[in-house]
This record gives structure tokens, C-alpha cells and sequence, in this order.
């Protein structure tokens, strides 16, 4: 009886971690991503020089004794998906000029918000050049009226990574900490500024050169290698809303998208909320592995389809854009505004029809001064007006309804 019991002990304990190991769905994944954004911090009292554009980025001293920091950013939250669990992450930089032997180089994660600018140096640009509009410098943030806190750099005093960077070459970063800080601007726990890269400071002549994203040899550029796992869909979706959007500016609002079945009744098998502006993920953890038709709800817009059923598959991403053309929803459905392609706005009352009712809606909300987030408000300005009336009036002339299969 013993043995019965403990054989079937055994067998049951094999049975729960198949059922979990293939409930997870969890599959591994490894990116490499360019760098969005990098410049050198140019030590001046007056944030006065910079090199946003240039090939170059450089950390240590110069002979004159005066330091130089570089700063980069991967904007990972746009390429891993939210849910991700960061297993390992590394930054490769390639050192194309020295002028002192093996020294320490160090990694800090930035805490203020910086842009890269416009101005590009000459030459082995070491020396920089005069600061333009919107580069970050010693000083500022944002040249030449958004200051850093510190002059130098604002950054966590905690060291994320470092190594020995010595002659001519690739060199590696990569620590527990770097993982921790990827996982956090993935989750939202801190905002994502990237990493300034601090040489050693300690004495005179100790400027190493690093390769930049504009480099001319895009071997050279830097690199960041994220391997993560995911355990559901993640959709890297495209989609703008015709009252939200006016002259390549967009108002977030929150979407709902759908996926659903490809063969009838085309029942919605699983759905994804995001605050969304332009491009957003949406992630699905309880989809299988099929082919879905993707479904975008927004509050006051037509639900619209995508052309066909879209391919996905569990513990990877995907991608999908309404915007480029019109055929991208399932019958056209969409209206170009400046030359892209948007969903309908006005179904204010969500029955599927842009018709008279939206505009009553819209009519008697802006005669009583709405205001606020209400379905009145079709253009995303929080007020309840005439623009609203007419984006809703002129749909319900054209009779927009939801085209679906």
C-alpha cells in the first residue's frame, strides 16, 4: 500500500509540473537594440559646448584636466513588452581612441529627463562645438533654458555597472543592477532616462573615445543585448483616432483591442488595455497560439478590424499598423487625415453607427459647457464644442458604421 501511494506520489508530482511548465508558456527571447539617443557632457561653466550628432562620444579627463561623460539612451520600454522578465542585459561599446592605459569606466542610471540636440563637431570632435537648441550639455538638460540639478549629470549614486576599458576595442557592461534597472522602465517603476558613463575622473589625461550611434560604421555603434522571457502575446500596435490626431500631434487616450477568433462567430478570445497615444503595446496573457483578428476600441471611435486574421504566437511579439494605409482595416474602414490613415471618430453612444444619436449626444453636451472626459468629447480636448459637433455630423453624413466579418 506504501508503495502504491508513493509511486502515485511520484506520478502526480511529474503530472503538476508539466501542467505548469506548459501553462506558463514562457518562452526566452534576446534583442539587440540601437541606441536612440547619445552626447558627451563637455565640462564648461556655462554649458556652452556639445555634440549631439557627432561619430563620437568621450568619458574621462583630457591632458587640460577637464572632464568629459558620456550619456546614452536605448528607450527599451518601446522594444521589450511590458511583462517581460529581464534575465540578463548587456551594453557593448567600442573604444576607438585612448590616451591612457587600462582604466575603470562606470555606468549610473540618469534621473532627469535629457534630448539629445543637434550639434555636431568636427575632427576627433574631443574639444565639442558650440551648443544649439535642445542639446544637453554640463548644465542643461536642454539647452539652452532646462537645467540638470548638478552640473555634470543628475544620476542615481549607485553604481549600475563598470568595467576596465584599456586599448582599442569592444568592452562589455553587464551586472544584476543593469538588470534591475531594465526591468524597472520596463514595469514602470522608474522613468527610463538611460545611463550616464562616467571614466575615471582621479587624474589627468584618462579620456577614453567611444563610437556613437552616428557613426559611420554601424558595426561600431553601441548595442544593448536584452534577453528576457514572456509568457503571453505582445502586440506593437500603430492605430490613431481621427478626432484625436490634427497635424502629426495626438492625444492619448485609453484602447481597448481585441483579439478575436478568425472563423465565425469571431468571438473575442482574449482583449488588452493600454493608455495609448500613437504606437503602444498590448499585451495578451490568456490568447493561445493562432491567428486573431485585431479589434481597436477606443470610447467615441467605430470599432475597427484589422484586414485579415493576424499570425501570433505565445512568449513572442508582433506588430501591426493601421496608419500607413487605409486597407489595413477590414473594409477600408478608416478616413486619411494629412495623409494617414485613421479610425472613425463619433460613435459617441458605442451601437456600432455614426447617425443621428452621436450628434444629439454631442449637440446637448456642448449647449450645457461640457467639459472633462466625457464621450461628448470627440477631438480629446476636454471640452464639448462645435469641433466636436462637426467631426460627428460629418461621419453621420458619410453613414459610418463598423465594417467587420
Amino acid at each position: 500500500m506504501k508503495t502504491i501511494l508513493k509511486t502515485s506520489i511520484i506520478t502526480f508530482s511529474f503530472f503538476l509540473m508539466f501542467v505548469i511548465l506548459t501553462a506558463n508558456h514562457s518562452f526566452a527571447a534576446t534583442d539587440t537594440l540601437d541606441a536612440t539617443a547619445d552626447n558627451t557632457l563637455y565640462e564648461s561653466a556655462f554649458g556652452s559646448l556639445s555634440n549631439a550628432k557627432g561619430q563620437y562620444f568621450f568619458t574621462g579627463t583630457t591632458l587640460s584636466n577637464l572632464i568629459r561623460r558620456g550619456v546614452i539612451n536605448f528607450n527599451v520600454a518601446a522594444s521589450i513588452p511590458p511583462g517581460a522578465v529581464i534575465t540578463d542585459v548587456k551594453l557593448e561599446l567600442h573604444m576607438s581612441k585612448t590616451i591612457s592605459d587600462s582604466r575603470r569606466v562606470k555606468l549610473y542610471r540618469i534621473t532627469n529627463p535629457w534630448t539629445e540636440g543637434t550639434s555636431q563637431a568636427f575632427g576627433e570632435e574631443g574639444g565639442g562645438i558650440g551648443s544649439q537648441t535642445s542639446d544637453v550639455t554640463w548644465i542643461h538638460t536642454y539647452y539652452d533654458n532646462v537645467f540638470w540639478s548638478n552640473a555634470g549629470g543628475d544620476y542615481d549614486p549607485n553604481e549600475s555597472a563598470s568595467t576596465n576599458v584599456d586599448q582599442i576595442g569592444f568592452y562589455t557592461w553587464n551586472s544584476a543592477q543593469m538588470n534591475t534597472d531594465v526591468q524597472n522602465w520596463i514595469d514602470g517603476n522608474s522613468q527610463e532616462y538611460g545611463w550616464i558613463i562616467i571614466g575615471d575622473e582621479t587624474d589627468f589625461g584618462t579620456a577614453k573615445r567611444f563610437d556613437s550611434r552616428e557613426n559611420s560604421d554601424t558595426a561600431l555603434r553601441p548595442k544593448l543585448i536584452i534577453t528576457y522571457t514572456f509568457s503571453g502575446i505582445a502586440l506593437d500596435l500603430k492605430v490613431l483616432n481621427q478626432g484625436f490626431y490634427d497635424n502629426g500631434i495626438a492625444v492619448s487616450d485609453t484602447f481597448r483591442v481585441n483579439l478575436r477568433s478568425s472563423a465565425s462567430p469571431y468571438g473575442i478570445i482574449d482583449s488588452s488595455i493600454a493608455y495609448h497615444n500613437t504606437q503602444s503595446w498590448f499585451v495578451f496573457n490568456n490568447a493561445p497560439t493562432g491567428n486573431y483578428y485585431i479589434e481597436v476600441n477606443q470610447r467615441n471611435s467605430i470599432n475597427t478590424w484589422s484586414k485579415l486574421p493576424q499570425s501570433f504566437t505565445a512568449g513572442s511579439t508582433s506588430g501591426y499598423d493601421f496608419t500607413t494605409a487605409k486597407s489595413k482595416a477590414y473594409g477600408d474602414n478608416q478616413v486619411l487625415e494629412g495623409g494617414v490613415a485613421t479610425i472613425y471618430s463619433g460613435d459617441v453612444n458605442k451601437d456600432g453607427f455614426v447617425n443621428l444619436a452621436d450628434v444629439l449626444i454631442v449637440y446637448n453636451g456642448a449647449v450645457a459647457f461640457q467639459t472633462g472626459y466625457v464621450p461628448g468629447d470627440v477631438n480629446g480636448n476636454n471640452i464639448v464644442d462645435l469641433a466636436d459637433i462637426l467631426i460627428t455630423y460629418n461621419n453621420a453624413t458619410a453613414f459610418v458604421t463598423v465594417i467587420k466579418p
